[in-house]
């Protein structure tokens, strides 16, 4: 799941760089005398955008983190039944073991 996260990050930050160098592409390729504001509002949009990728981060981090309680508390479920498991079996074997002695 770690590696989820991180694939996700990387993920993030490629398209953001692709983002960036498409906006000086297109910053550059402005003729009139708006292009200051129009590249001010671009990166603004970019940067809510930015923003919406970190928020969903951060989503997927408590998700994950939940998802490991859940596992945690399966892991130990399964060491509690596997435990009984076993004692119910020594019983067996020892009730088995009784009554066979009484038959010899």
């Amino acid at each position: 799941m770690i590696d989820i996260v991180k694939y996700i990050k990387s993920s993030i930050d490629a398209i953001v760089s692709f983002k960036v160098e498409d906006l000086m592409d297109e910053y550059r390729s402005k003729k009139n005398e708006n292009a200051a504001t129009d590249y001010e509002t671009l990166l603004q949009k970019e940067e809510a955008s930015i923003r919406q990728h970190i928020s969903y981060e951060h989503q997927l981090k408590i998700e994950y983190e939940k998802m490991l309680d859940k596992y945690e508390i399966i892991e130990l479920e399964n060491k509690l039944l596997l435990y009984q498991i076993v004692s119910i079996k020594n019983y067996i074997n020892v009730i088995y073991i009784g009554k066979t002695k009484r038959r010899i």
